[in-house]
């Protein structure tokens, strides 16, 4: 096969070299022996180096397409191209502005596939690179119920689409979910997946599907849908029914400063966690587990949990814990969600242990936290403190752990 040639053959580009004949003369060419005027060939041969132009770089005009092909009724291709075999592109296209590089459109009466491309051994059938500010590389808009981009998998471990991001927040594969379209949607079949994602193995650590949040009380959920919340953070899911939720361990910290020569209420310095504005939905469960140690010499001391740190209400106490009993104490308490807003009700309710060294433990008994009313609109401190009757030397107290589950 001949190689393509190096330069176009450019002819008559000066002003005034060209003359287009009349139509009639289009028509009927030119006849044998005639000598035709230099400036209407020069118009035939000019218009042949310009087409041949636009055939190399071909350029639409407005919202005209630079090359458009219409593939034949029985599986005829529009455009086909086939590249070298070193790193050769059958066909490239680059978008300009809001240009689309390459487009097909399928027709909707027979199925037909707008763009489709068949890779060969591990490359490809379609590659699309995008450009550095927000270019997407490849897109498909579905119309109707049709698919924007639809790819099937080899039987080998094949991928049906594949994208990789660019270094700086590239996206390797978007998809827009329009109405109640599906951005992305992954169907599998046998003992193929819908949807698989690999997270990097090598530092830093990347997760392997990232869900950007939104607000899970979404006005008409689906049934089996999975919504993050823009605040908190959590997952929840609806059943067609109501929320259920996830566990999330929020809060695990560990031993706290100690606590002494003190009669003012304080919180312990690894006994608190911060709940986000709006983060909580009426059925959340928390569940609180602290343990500790407290030693008492004169006095007495309570133990106290508030939910809107030292100003907020008290939803689980004991009080006036004396020398007898001090040593080590556990609080396992269940907090629910009743009601949200700036008048949000909540109760709880839970047991306290304690006990000195070597003794039986004592144990309080089971204790419901009548509704106590707070604002879930603003953030709230989950805290637990301490407070001594009497400031003495000897008096002391210590977290040594502090969790916080929240399902819902």
């Amino acid at each position: 096969m001949a190689e393509q040639p190096t330069k176009l053959p450019q002819w008559a580009t000066n002003v005034d070299t060209t003359v287009e004949p009349a139509p009639g003369e289009k028509a009927a060419g030119y006849a044998v022996a005639t000598r035709p005027a230099a400036r209407k060939l020069n118009w035939l041969l000019n218009n042949i180096y310009t087409w041949m132009q636009y055939l190399q770089t071909p350029v639409g005009t407005g919202a005209g397409a630079g090359i458009d092909a219409t593939g034949g009724a029985t599986n005829g291709t529009g455009l086909k191209g086939t590249g070298g075999a070193t790193n050769g592109k059958g066909v490239e296209g680059f978008g300009e502005g809001t240009g689309t590089g390459v487009k097909g459109v399928g027709d909707s009466a027979a199925n037909a596939i707008g763009v489709e491309g068949e890779g060969g051994g591990s490359e490809p059938g379609v590659k699309g690179t995008g450009g550095g500010s927000n270019g997407a590389g490849v897109v498909g808009l579905g119309d109707g119920i049709g698919d924007g981009v639809s790819g099937t998998g080899g039987s080998s471990n094949g991928i049906g689409v594949k994208g990789t991001g660019g270094a700086s927040n590239g996206i390797g594969v978007q998809g827009t979910g329009d109405g109640t379209g599906a951005g992305v949607s992954g169907l599998s079949f046998e003992d193929g997946y819908g949807v698989m994602a690999f997270g990097k193995a090598a530092s830093p650590v990347r997760t392997s599907l990232y869900v950007h949040p939104q607000n899970s009380d979404a006005s008409s959920p689906e049934k089996g849908g999975l919504y993050p919340h823009s605040t908190g953070g959590r997952f929840r899911a609806y059943d067609g029914n109501g929320w259920t939720g996830l566990v999330h361990n929020v809060a695990n910290n560990g031993v706290s400063a100690s606590i002494n020569t003190t009669t003012t209420e304080t919180v312990f310095s690894t006994g608190s966690y911060t709940i986000p504005a709006n983060s909580l939905k009426v059925g959340d469960s928390i569940r609180l587990k602290a343990g500790g140690n407290a030693s008492v010499v004169s006095g007495t001391y309570d133990l106290r949990v508030r939910l809107g740190g030292l100003s907020g209400p008290v939803i689980f106490s004991r009080a006036n814990i004396a020398a007898a009993d001090d040593g080590f104490f556990v609080i396992d308490l269940h907090h629910r969600v009743n009601s949200i807003g700036g008048a949000g009700v909540q109760y709880a309710s839970g047991v306290m242990s304690y006990a000195y060294l070597g003794a039986t433990p004592l144990v309080v008994p089971y204790v419901t936290t009548a509704g106590v009313t707070v604002d879930t609109t603003t953030s709230l401190d989950l805290v637990v403190t301490v407070q001594f009757s009497i400031s003495a030397g000897g008096n002391s107290a210590q977290l040594f752990n502090f969790t916080v589950d929240i399902a819902g």
